[in-house]
């Protein structure tokens, strides 16, 4: 009889508590990617992969310039990471979780992440306290406007922001407790005393 398969069990899905990798997912959605510069006619600025106006290294981004996407990967990470260290400066940064703050950080690569603007009052407000936090969607869905106009775009990337705000978060399980070294299986008759009174193995040549 052929052996019968072993039943394999799935493998629980990693949970990501980067707050950071949890909100490229949704920026590069929103922005898409492209290799070579492009001329952004509503900002005025050239730009290149996933909305990228300028490098890491303070750069802009010119006429001519390509991307690969590693490349694009590595500069959207140091720019979402300035985002983040702005937002960790909010009152309410500590109770936001992971998918809060990813949420957050795809409006912050939208609109900047300089927050002290008296524009961006709705936003402090919410970000001030715990108990405000509530109030963080709708304050994001204020920013749909682009040139004084609403842009469609700019609403249903406000929506899925807001989504991924409402979307609960599971933290990873703890690590698993270490387990107790087993006992030692060596008979008694085998150990004897040490130089210092306690026991141990019996590591005498053997006489047989």
């Amino acid at each position: 009889m052929p052996e019968a398969k072993k039943e394999t069990k799935p493998q629980p899905k990693q949970v990501e508590t980067d707050p950071i990798k949890i909100a490229i997912p949704l920026v590069v959605q929103n922005e898409g990617y492209k290799e070579k510069a492009y001329y952004d006619k509503l900002g005025k600025v050239w730009t290149i992969g996933t909305g990228i106006t300028r490098y890491s290294d303070g750069t802009p981004v010119k006429q001519g310039d390509t991307i690969t996407k590693e490349q694009n990967d590595k500069e959207l990470y140091n720019y979402l990471q300035k985002g983040h260290e702005a937002l960790k400066k909010r009152p309410a940064y500590k109770d936001m979780n992971p998918n809060q703050i990813a949420s957050a950080l795809d409006l912050t690569f939208n609109i900047g992440y300089n927050w002290t603007k008296a524009k961006n009052a709705s936003l402090l407000d919410a970000t001030s306290s715990k108990e405000k936090l509530v109030n963080l969607p709708d304050a994001m869905r204020k920013y749909t406007k682009a040139g004084g106009k609403v842009v469609q775009g700019l609403v249903n990337r406000r929506e899925r922001g807001v989504e991924l705000f409402n979307t609960p978060y599971t933290p990873p399980p703890p690590p698993p407790s270490p387990q107790p070294q087993p006992v030692s299986s060596v008979p008694l008759g085998l150990m004897i005393k040490g130089d210092n009174g306690l026991p141990t193995f019996d590591v005498r040549p053997s006489l047989a």
